[in-house]
Order: structure tokens, then sequence, then C-alpha cells
């Protein structure tokens, strides 16, 4: 993990496979800050997979929709439940 990052390659890796099966989109030559676009619907399934995957529990005053902006914004968020 670098200074700028605050998620493991790991975490980014899983957010990124868990993301691209809930909302079914091919991230795989994805920038990791760019924007996923993701509606209302799909943030909800992909909370409950997050959570299933990562074996977190994500309150919701940590659920903005900010956090599903990117990848690197989902993984910092997943991190920072695991910790």
């Amino acid at each position: 993990m670098n200074a700028m990052e605050t998620y493991t390659k790991e975490t980014l890796e899983r957010a990124r496979a868990t993301v691209a099966n809930i909302a079914r989109l091919d991230l795989s030559s994805r920038s990791v800050d760019e924007p996923l676009n993701l509606d209302s619907i799909i943030r909800i399934s992909l909370i409950r997979e997050l959570e299933n995957v990562f074996e977190i529990e994500l309150p919701d005053e940590a659920i903005e929709p900010e956090v599903f902006e990117s990848l690197a914004s989902i993984a910092t968020l997943v991190e920072s439940r695991r910790a």
C-alpha cells in the first residue's frame, strides 16, 4: 500500500470482482478512480454483497452515494470497516 492508497491490492481486486458481478460490468481495464455511475438498486445489492464477501457490517451512516463513485472509494470503505 503506498501513501496515497488506503486499501490493499487484495481488497481492491476483491471489490472489483464483487462490483463487476453485481453490476454486470467489465471492470478489468477500468481505472480505480474512474466513475462507476451505479444506480441506487445496484448500490443496495452491492452493499449486501460487500458485507458477505468481506464479512463486514456497513452501517447506514457509512453508506453515502459518493462511497460508490469508484473502485478506489469502495475499497477504501471496505478497508475502514475491516480495521
